[in-house]
């Protein structure tokens, strides 16, 4: 089996809510000692293979709905439509609209928020280390002459 097919399946085994370890050694892959820890791991940091999942998610939620248009989505949308959307758009189209099940809202925003919501990237030492240099550098007894030339100017007397 290639690998573009193990990554389908486990894509799929993801998007029907199986954990991602078991889904790892469904798959097909190795499930030697750590290497399906690492497997998951390279998934995870896959952007096709993470795009593929909510895509697989969001197909889920228009197959739920038996057909009948979906909630959410504009009255006149059509199939032609749902191909135009990118798997996010109709995730947030799901989410954001209150006449939908509060179960497919939950689910929607749980599948986008990872794609909406930057993580903070932690200060590193250096970073901190500089930040404090240029705080020190503004106020005290290390300000730079160019930093104090506005109180020397406002002291002046007339």
């Amino acid at each position: 089996m290639s690998n573009k097919q193990r990554q389908e399946l486990f894509c799929q085994y993801v998007a029907d809510g199986m954990a991602e370890t078991d889904a790892v050694r469904k798959a097909g892959y190795s499930t030697k000692g750590s290497s399906v820890t690492i497997q998951v791991t390279r998934l995870q940091n896959n952007p096709a293979v993470q795009k593929r999942i909510v895509e697989l998610k969001a197909a889920r939620l228009v197959s739920e709905s038996n057909g009948e248009p979906v909630e959410g989505l504009p009255d006149d949308c059509n199939p032609a439509l749902l191909k135009t959307m990118t798997s996010i758009e109709f995730l947030r189209a799901v989410y954001r609209n209150p006449a939908n099940k509060i179960g497919n809202r939950i689910s929607a925003a749980a599948i986008v928020i990872p794609f909406e919501e930057a993580k903070v990237a932690p200060v590193g030492k250096k970073e901190g280390a500089i930040d404090d240099a240029k705080d020190k550098t503004t106020s005290g007894k290390f300000a730079t002459f160019s930093n104090q030339q506005d109180f020397f100017e406002t002291q002046t007397v007339s």
